[in-house]
C-alpha cells in the first residue's frame, strides 16, 4: 500500500488528484459551501456508490454557511 501502516491518508489536490484518488479512497471529508464561485476547475462528484454517513454544519465569522461532510464508500477498493 502507499501509505504503509498509516490509518488514514488524506488527498489534497486539484481535481485530476481527487480523480484518481477516488477508486482507491473508502472514505471522503468534503467541505461544503453554501456559496457558489465561478470557475473552471472542480471536485468530482461522488457516485451513487457513496453514502453520506456524517454532516457537521458551521457558520463562518463572516455569516457563510458550510459544513464538512463524511462519505463512505460502499465498494471497498
Amino acid at each position: 500500500r502507499l501509505c504503509g501502516d498509516a490509518p488514514d491518508a488524506w488527498i489534497m489536490g486539484g481535481a485530476e488528484i481527487y480523480r484518481q484518488a477516488e477508486p482507491l479512497a473508502s472514505s471522503a471529508v468534503v467541505t461544503e459551501i453554501d456559496r457558489d464561485y465561478e470557475g473552471d476547475a472542480f471536485a468530482p462528484h461522488l457516485g451513487t456508490d457513496w453514502c453520506e454517513v456524517q454532516r457537521e454544519a458551521h457558520t463562518s465569522a463572516s455569516g457563510m454557511g458550510y459544513a464538512f461532510v463524511t462519505y463512505q464508500h460502499t465498494h471497498q477498493p
